[in-house]
């Protein structure tokens, strides 16, 4: 779908960067530090750029998991409700992505963070009249997905310029190019977008030296959203909670506060939608939890499998063993942190790649545990995210060694090419062949020519 001419990639950089500044104006007033506003610029003008590149292909790359949220993004504007009933003739297709609530009404079966998050973009349109028609509504959610996805890379950039500036510019644009933000979570609305920005916003608020009560209450906030849009997300959320509780029982229970509406707001959806403020609505469409996969085995394929492994698709985040590695020796060792003009105390990689793992266990027991219809490891994205600090604290460790230095950025260049390959040459006939309803057909296929990367390349050569 062609982005509408009345909706270009300027005018959308060009509102919200002048929105960023003014914003940053303002900040910079009530701090006067001019130079938190200088940084606070530098973000907002690459978030900026990320969200122009995220736009280039001027296409939303559709899926059918997707279409729920947008549908009751719709709803929420129009109605006020996450009910879909009044379109059930327009999305009879995506239907079997939804449940019936004990009342009678069709729900999508995702959580409801999605649809909140497109709900700003569309809710314009809704002011001013006009209708939300089928083209519009495209737009709108390439738009909201471009610019969430755009907001965590630019955040996450926040967080690292703290963590380990020498390795913060490096990890920030290659996890915005060259994981699944780009190839999945920018091109249409799935949870991974919003649900990574959660995440982002916690890892920065994390890595300051000393944060206030305020940014405790925001931390909370952040892991909370982070939830609303992804369930699964709860358990990365708790690890990353116990570290910006760490400082004693009062800022837990501040974080803890921040986080409480999210929570009600989650329990008062699922008693909605299911009857039950524990029951969610993706199990209700199951019929359980739906895990059954071996864990070895799954856990192996997510990371390493040649149509789903993370480390095949972001082969760069293989360097993350080595960022993790080098902080848990000096912290034994009581050195210094990854950079030496690193001021805060917590190690950011460690615990990003801690909270990384039980979502890998999770996701490795789940009976689709390939995310079904998606390119690369889709359904994992939010690892990415987490292990990036520790790929940050890689590169400032060796910064200056040349041989290192190369060949970091011959993965960094094989992930970019990779995701872009999805960006720009999008094909579904590799999951039409591969995928029959919940199996998996051809797992650890010996012949790179069947491999999803191979059937993406044709087509681009194409």
């Amino acid at each position: 779908m062609v982005i509408p001419g009345e909706l270009t990639v300027a005018s959308v950089v060009g509102v919200w960067v002048a929105a960023g500044v003014v914003a940053l104006v303002a900040w910079a007033c009530a701090r006067r530090t001019f130079r938190s506003a200088v940084a606070g610029l530098v973000v907002v003008v690459s978030t900026a750029m990320i969200v122009t590149v995220y736009l280039v292909n001027s296409r939303r790359i559709v899926h059918l998991d997707s279409q729920p949220a947008t549908w009751a993004a719709v709803s929420l504007v129009s109605r006020g409700d996450f009910t879909l009933d009044e379109f059930r003739p327009a999305i009879e297709s995506i239907l079997v992505q939804c449940i019936t609530s004990p009342e009678g009404h069709v729900y999508s079966m995702y959580p409801p963070g999605s649809a909140l998050a497109l709900a700003p973009v569309l809710l314009p349109a809704r002011l001013l009249g006009r209708p939300l028609s089928l083209e519009l509504l495209d737009t709108a959610a390439k738009l909201a997905a471009a610019l969430w996805t755009a907001v965590s890379a630019g955040v996450l950039l926040a967080a690292l310029r703290t963590y380990a500036p020498h390795g913060a510019w490096l990890a920030a644009f290659t996890y915005a190019f060259g994981t699944t933000a780009f190839s999945a979570a920018a091109q249409d609305l799935w949870q991974h977008g919003p649900s990574q920005a959660g995440l982002a916003v916690a890892l920065f608020i994390l890595a300051l030296p000393r944060p206030s009560q305020r940014h405790q209450l925001g931390l909370g906030a952040a892991l909370g959203w982070a939830v609303l849009c992804r369930t699964s997300n709860l358990l990365p959320v708790l690890v990353l909670f116990a570290a910006g509780a760490r400082r004693g029982r009062r800022p837990a229970l501040r974080i803890a506060a921040g986080a409480l509406p999210f929570a009600l707001f989650t329990l008062a959806y699922n008693q909605v939608t299911t009857g039950s403020p524990l029951l969610f609505a993706h199990s209700v469409h199951h019929g359980g939890a739906g895990f059954a996969h071996g864990m070895a085995g799954g856990l192996l394929a997510l990371l390493f499998e040649p149509s789903r492994g993370l480390f095949v698709y972001s082969p760069f985040l293989l360097l993350a063993a080595v960022g993790v590695a080098g902080e848990l020796r000096r912290l034994a060792d009581h050195h210094q942190p990854p950079d030496a003009r690193c001021e805060t105390a917590l190690p950011l990689a460690t615990v990003g790649t801690v909270a990384a793992l039980p979502l890998l266990v999770l996701v490795a027991q789940w009976e689709e545990w390939h995310g079904g219809w998606s390119y690369g490891y889709r359904i994992i994205s939010e690892v990415a995210l987490l292990l990036s600090p520790a790929f940050a604290a890689a590169v400032a460790r060796w910064r200056g060694r040349r041989i290192l230095m190369a060949a970091t950025g011959l993965l960094v260049v094989l992930s970019v090419a990779i995701h872009s390959l999805h960006v720009f040459a999008p094909e579904n006939d590799w999951n039409a062949a591969h995928l029959k309803g919940t199996a998996y057909l051809g797992m650890w296929n010996p012949d790179p020519r069947d491999w999803q990367i191979a059937w993406h390349l044709r087509a681009a050569l194409q």
